[in-house]
């Protein structure tokens, strides 16, 4: 990327979050490059996130069928998925394998 497309990119940048929100960005990530996903995963993603908490504070798979426009079987397999990359998640952090079982694979 040139320097002045560089430059062209941080100005939209203050421009969109201001120069105290722009000099914290600039400390977090100055000199790298960072992805920025496109708004349509991030609604996905957000949406999935409230069924699944609806769903966690204790709310019927029918309710929550109702409230998000989609069938029960959908509220279901998408909580389903949710949960499984939550724990997948986990087992990473933790340097163990999205099995189950904790242990760290023996494959490099």
């Amino acid at each position: 990327m040139t320097e002045s497309r560089q430059q062209t990119d941080f100005q939209k940048v203050l421009a969109l979050v201001g120069p105290e929100v722009a000099a914290v960005l600039c400390e977090e990530f100055g000199g790298t490059h960072v992805y920025i996903p496109k708004k349509r995963t991030v609604t996905r993603r957000l949406r999935e996130q409230g069924i699944y908490n609806d769903r966690k504070a204790g709310m019927s798979y029918r309710d929550i069928a109702r409230k998000w426009d989609m069938t029960k079987g959908g509220a279901y397999k998408l909580c389903v998925r949710v949960e499984k990359q939550l724990a997948e998640e986990a087992a990473k952090k933790k340097g163990g394998e999205a099995d189950g079982t904790g242990t760290r694979s023996r494959h490099p």
